[in-house]
């Protein structure tokens, strides 16, 4: 969608498996936000695109990452991509509605696509707040994999309970983060990985 969208309270039990800009909610998100500049979490609520959503079906690349044709890019448990966005008090669990279990022996046919996140795949000036990718969920992928952003912008209050791999930039939180980004108050709980591209930061 753009302009100004409201997807509030949407939900999503399927599978969804594509090539390019694929969410459990929506492929590709532009906002009306300038930026974020100015917001108070208070204001999160209020002028979110889309809040208060859910996704538990499994997001999946079908291609391996193309940077010549931008193929296998953007995967996320509510929005592929997003940009000018604020999504609040969303909550994943990619791959919970239909009992999918992942092992090593899997990593060839489904680890693909960069910028995949338990929330969103890649969140250019996106604000990510109180979000949540759940137990039993998994979120998978090339590069750039993260438990709630593949690459964010702003994340604030978010707790990442999902299983995540992948290859380069991957983090139980995000995969990376903008260098003018940042990340506050989320919790995580992964066996191996650090917040974001494997490293646990103070911030």
């Amino acid at each position: 969608g753009e302009g100004v969208t409201k997807l509030n309270t949407c939900e999503n039990h399927a599978d969804v498996t594509g090539n390019l800009f694929t969410g459990g909610i929506v492929g590709k998100l532009k906002g009306s936000l300038e930026n974020g500049k100015g917001l108070s979490e208070a204001d999160h609520t209020a002028v979110a695109s889309v809040a208060g959503s859910s996704n538990d079906g499994l997001i999946l690349s079908s291609v391996s990452a193309n940077d010549k044709t931008f193929a296998g890019q953007y995967f996320g448990g509510i929005t592929g991509y997003s940009y000018n966005a604020v999504l609040y008090d969303c909550e994943t669990a990619s791959g919970r509605a239909r009992g999918y279990s992942y092992d090593s022996a899997q990593q060839d046919k489904v680890l693909k696509g960069d910028y995949v996140g338990g929330i969103v795949g890649y969140g250019n000036y996106t604000i990510l707040s109180n979000c949540e990718t759940q137990k039993n969920g998994y979120v998978l992928g090339e590069n750039y994999v993260g438990g709630i952003a593949g690459y964010g912008k702003t994340l604030s209050d978010c707790r990442s309970l999902v299983t995540v791999d992948g290859g380069a930039y991957t983090g139980a939180i995000a995969g990376d983060v903008d260098e003018d980004g940042s990340v506050t108050s989320c919790l995580f709980t992964h066996e191996t990985l650090g917040a974001i591209d494997g490293i646990s930061y103070a911030r």
